[in-house]
């Protein structure tokens, strides 16, 4: 669960630098 977090925190930060 803990890693599964991280992928969507990552997600959410690219897609405001797009």
């Amino acid at each position: 669960m803990k890693r599964v977090k991280n992928r969507i925190h990552t997600n959410r930060h690219k897609h405001e630098h797009q």
